[in-house]
């Protein structure tokens, strides 16, 4: 019989034992400190933790162009810096941020919307809790 020492970080062991081959996977579990994000429609920055059993790989992937995220992978834990980009459009959005078997979803508010109220130039912007109005 042959057993070999196990480097875990690559999340799996070979060896031969009796001339056959097996091979063992580490069962790694994830988990991450954040599970919902929510911002108004200037967007803004911060980070979140990533906690994985040591040795444990982990990637992170968005699909969602407006939210940007560093590093994309790491072992055990770590930390991930993400950016929300302003959101120009007038309806709220909603994005996630995958790690694993862990999600984290985004959530945006819409862009405030100028409106001519009347023809007397009376001018307003929608926002996520009603009208804000100028008058000229």
């Amino acid at each position: 019989y042959e057993i070999k020492e196990c480097d875990w970080s690559s999340d799996v062991c070979s060896s031969d034992l009796n001339k056959k081959s097996f091979t063992i996977e580490q069962a790694c579990s994830y988990s991450i400190s954040s599970q919902t994000l929510s911002f108004d429609f200037e967007g803004g920055s911060g980070s979140f933790g990533v906690t994985a059993g040591s040795g444990c790989s982990w990637t992170a992937a968005t699909d969602d162009s407006w939210i940007v995220i560093t590093p994309t992978s790491g072992i055990a834990e770590g930390t991930i810096t993400y950016t929300v980009e302003k959101n120009t459009d007038s309806s709220q959005r909603t994005g996630l941020i995958t790690i694993e078997d862990q999600v984290v979803t985004v959530t945006q508010e819409a862009a405030d919307v100028v409106a001519i109220l009347s023809n007397d130039s009376t001018l307003g912007t929608v926002n996520g809790t009603g009208w804000d109005s100028v008058t000229g």
